[in-house]
């Protein structure tokens, strides 16, 4: 479940409306681990099962935010 205090409105619009929040692609993904212990809004999760990176919360993601993309 997001959190609320990271999906409050942005400048007004609504988080749910605004498309902004990271993607892993799996090829590129190597499973470090290091988009999930680095963010800050619990957007990732580590799935065990493939040893790679998810997106489990995009609605807590920053929006603008691009320290996950340099990463």
């Amino acid at each position: 479940m997001s959190n609320p205090k990271f999906t409050k409105p942005w400048h007004g619009v609504e988080r749910e409306s605004i498309d902004w929040h990271p993607i892993v692609v799996p090829l590129l993904c190597i499973g470090c681990g290091t988009c999930v212990t680095g963010c800050s809004r619990m957007v990732y999760r580590f799935d065990f099962k493939t040893k790679k990176s998810i997106v489990y919360e995009p609605l807590n993601c920053l929006v603008g935010g691009t320290t996950c993309a340099n990463l």
